[in-house]
């Protein structure tokens, strides 16, 4: 998130952890405390969604991915890192 700033881009996160997400809010990352369905984001809101060592933790990985892409703005891209 730090690195979409320094571009200019407007940057937020999400965790299902309360305590990641206060750690990151105390260092002035904008992160939301829950998951996709709690967030529940419109279609197409999103120029990019990015999973960093997340996948793997995921309960239905395929339906979470499928979210996601609705989530994406025509052209937005998916950027996904397993460990």
């Amino acid at each position: 998130m730090e690195a979409a700033g320094v571009r200019g881009w407007s940057a937020s996160g999400l965790d299902p952890s309360a305590e990641s997400a206060a750690v990151c809010a105390a260092d002035g990352l904008e992160v939301f405390h829950g998951t996709l369905e709690t967030l529940n984001p419109a279609a197409e809101s999103f120029d990019m969604v990015a999973l960093m060592l997340v996948i793997e933790f995921l309960n239905d990985p395929v339906e979470e991915l499928k979210r996601m892409f609705e989530i994406l703005k025509p052209g937005g891209v998916l950027v996904a890192r397993v460990k």
